[in-house]
């Protein structure tokens, strides 16, 4: 893209690189054996990961990060201390890396004079999802609160919910981005992230009404979930309409759902 800026679709999670001389960040360093495209995008910049940033714990994202010995992970809190329990470490060939460095409001890095901006995000995807912010460019990187072309996803079973997703769909389109490199797709534009943070505020506000006019869970899923939509992609289980608003009929107002998978309240 430019500049020393990097974005390398697919192969699990997207990832963005940050080259300035001989020192890098990298935006989610993906799974094996896939993360090879983001050493390759490295080499051909004649750079070391200096710092590595997770955009929250799946492993489609960040379990390439124990590859970087050398490098500063950043990360919320909430992934640092899935990492440091092994919460997910079972499903894995290796235990996750552990952040070093756990961010609770934003972090501003220096690559060479250009600012990059880690932001913290309310519990959406994951219960501790982070964002990258590059005010020079206008570009701004989102992990998995924000996916191109398909319905979002939330992860209850580690504190995601759809009521934290559209709060940080609002946080993240109030950066009035000109590019935005989404967790999964192609590259997007602001406009593209404000049309479908409005889709998701507007589908919030039916199932708010549905639930004031009395219809039970299953009128209401019924009602709001016709197939075709919209143009996004319907995957099933992990990324369809249907999901959404059975996740709006789940989410409380504030707050970890309760008795839905493993128990996250423990982890610090």
């Amino acid at each position: 893209m430019g500049d020393g800026l990097v974005f390398v679709r697919g192969g699990g999670g997207n990832s963005v690189v940050l080259a300035h001389g001989r020192r890098a960040l990298v935006f989610d360093p993906k799974t094996w054996p896939f993360e090879r495209a983001v050493r390759d995008a490295l080499r051909e910049a004649g750079a070391d990961a200096a710092w590595i940033v997770e955009s929250h714990a799946h492993f489609d994202h960040v379990q390439a990060a124990t590859e970087y010995t050398g490098a500063m992970l950043i990360a919320s809190p909430f992934t640092a201390a899935l990492a440091a329990h092994g919460s997910l470490s079972g499903a894995l060939p290796r235990p996750p890396a552990v952040p070093s460095l756990p961010v609770r409001t934003r972090l501003t890095l220096d690559l060479g004079g250009e600012p990059a901006v880690v932001v913290a995000l309310a519990p959406a995807h994951t219960g501790g999802d982070v964002a990258l912010w590059l005010p020079a460019r206008r570009v701004l990187a989102t992990g998995d609160c924000f996916d191109a072309g398909f319905y979002p996803h939330v992860d209850p079973f580690i504190g995601g919910t759809m009521t934290g997703y559209l709060a940080s769909l609002e946080r993240l389109a109030a950066f009035d981005a000109e590019v935005v490199l989404p967790g999964h797709g192609p590259a997007a534009t602001g406009r593209d992230l404000a049309a479908y943070r409005d889709w998701l505020r507007s589908l919030h506000d039916e199932v708010a009404r549905a639930r004031r006019e009395g219809a039970s869970r299953s009128q209401i899923v019924e009602r709001l979930s016709p197939r075709g939509a919209e143009t996004y992609e319907d995957l099933g289980l992990f990324s369809s309409r249907r999901a959404v608003v059975e996740a709006l009929l789940d989410a409380p107002s504030e707050g970890i759902p309760e008795g839905r998978g493993r128990d996250v309240r423990s982890v610090p």
